[in-house]
């Protein structure tokens, strides 16, 4: 038996896979080739709510259930992984890579455990308070079998995927005092039509440069999973100086691309924060100053490379910004992105990476930034009637979540001739009875104000 590749995908939580596999009969063996699966996974926010974490001890997919059995269990997780959901509405990454026998896959097991929320206190100064939620079904772990609607069919050395979705305002039980007191998970899967699904695009995958080829490099998650990645003439890099030939070893880098049918990832674009530092991703609580160049930030942690003691996951932490600090846009490649984003230019509920070196001097440490690089994020939400404007291409946003939450205000929508819309023929055809969902850049207008520039505004049927 052969293995190409074994991994997993998120948040779209994405699952992707092909081996070469045997089976045996009663004659002669027969050489049976595996195809691709790929999973992906969403949330959808509350208000104040900026992380909930579990872990994903295993998801399971099949061909039927019996007496709550899963029949024909293939497993497309390799090992528990730990995922955030409120990370990544409307965004993609790769967890793995596993293979499964082709067919048709009628039905998905999950089986999660360690639900942890963490929530948004305004303050001032703004702060974070984290807990971890009981299952209302009691006990430590959930298992939850889904029926796929359609069925998801994986041909012979076949490209397949899923995306899960965590309703999590649907999932977390409240008591009279609208206090949270436990989750009942609400999880639905949807077969992704790939390779030209939306979805089938990984928009982050975060790693360390493990070894460096003439077309390719491998990339080592945090967990040690390793993942082939290659690049082309077409692959933007950022944070290096000549491409894929100055791409050091050790280097922590993020990845954008599209999973390939013999198991490795097709780059788009590479970014390169650090060689020897840290770095951290994260939501900007606050500025300070308020307003002009920014000197330092407060940033909700969601995800660190390496771990960095005394900066955790959920918490908040310190970032020092100097003259010296670089400042760019990722999977964006413009020579403008200064201009777009810069020490002046933050705004609160920005998206961030971070790549810098913590001084432990302070208490708590503070991460002094070589680099801040700004990031696509989801928000959820519905049009405000009679806000749509045809010369500008522009509308608002009533968010519920935390950036409705935060700046007690609509968010303002920016559309351009490079926004995709889906499942909507265009501005003109969005109505407020539509669950919107807008991906994009959140930047500062001429006049200073938050405006969400869309990449995407999908109508969530």
């Amino acid at each position: 038996m052969r293995r190409l590749a074994s991994g997993l995908f998120l948040i779209v939580l994405f699952t992707l896979a092909t081996l070469n596999g045997c089976s045996s009969g009663s004659s002669s063996p027969t050489v049976q080739q595996n195809g691709m699966v790929s999973i992906t996974g969403q949330d959808a926010p509350i208000p104040s709510v900026l992380s909930f974490v579990v872990t994903i001890d295993s998801i399971t997919l099949g061909t039927g259930l019996s007496n709550g059995t899963v029949t024909g269990a293939q497993s497309v997780l390799n090992a528990p992984t730990t995922v955030d959901f409120a990370r990544w509405v409307g965004l993609r990454t790769l967890l793995g890579l596993q293979s499964v026998p082709p067919g048709t896959y009628t039905v998905a097991q999950i089986v999660i455990e360690n639900p942890t929320i963490s929530v948004l206190n305004l303050g001032p100064p703004p702060s974070v308070s984290t807990q971890m939620l009981p299952f209302s079904a009691g006990g430590t772990t959930f298992t939850l079998n889904v029926a796929l609607n359609p069925d998801m069919t994986v041909a012979a050395n076949g490209l397949g995927g899923l995306t899960m979705h965590f309703d999590l305002r649907n999932s977390l039980v409240t008591d009279t005092n609208g206090n949270i007191t436990s989750v009942n998970p609400m999880i639905s899967f949807r077969a992704l039509q790939v390779p030209n699904d939306p979805d089938w695009e990984i928009d982050e995958l975060r790693g360390s440069v493990v070894s460096v080829g003439s077309t390719s490099f491998v990339l080592q998650r945090p967990d040690g999973r390793q993942f082939t990645i290659d690049v082309n003439n077409q692959t933007d890099f950022e944070g290096v100086a000549s491409g894929l030939g100055s791409l050091p070893t050790g280097a922590l880098v993020e990845v954008a691309g599209t999973p390939q049918q013999d198991g490795s990832i097709l780059a788009s674009d590479v970014e390169s924060y650090t060689t020897d530092h840290e770095f951290v991703e994260g939501i900007v609580l606050d500025s300070d100053p308020s307003s002009g160049a920014a000197t330092s930030l407060t940033l909700l942690v969601r995800d660190q490379i390496p771990v960095v003691p005394g900066i955790s996951i959920g918490n908040t932490a310190n970032v020092a910004i100097s003259s010296t600090t670089i400042f760019d846009v990722y999977h964006l490649n413009l020579p403008i992105t200064q201009l777009l984003f810069n020490s002046s230019k933050m705004v609160l509920g920005q998206a961030v990476v971070v790549g810098g070196t913590v001084d432990n001097s302070s208490n708590p440490p503070t991460l002094d930034a070589d680099r801040v690089v700004l990031h696509r994020q989801g928000i959820d939400g519905h049009l405000v009637s009679g806000t749509v404007n045809l010369n500008t291409g522009t509308f608002q946003l009533q968010n519920d979540g935390f950036w409705g939450y935060v700046l007690q205000a609509p968010v303002n929508v920016l559309t351009t001739q490079f926004t995709q819309f889906i499942n909507v023929s265009g501005l003109s055809a969005i109505t407020p009875s539509m669950k919107l969902r807008v991906v994009g850049l959140l930047l500062r207008d001429s006049n200073g104000n938050p405006i969400l520039v869309a990449g995407r505004v999908i109508n969530v049927q």
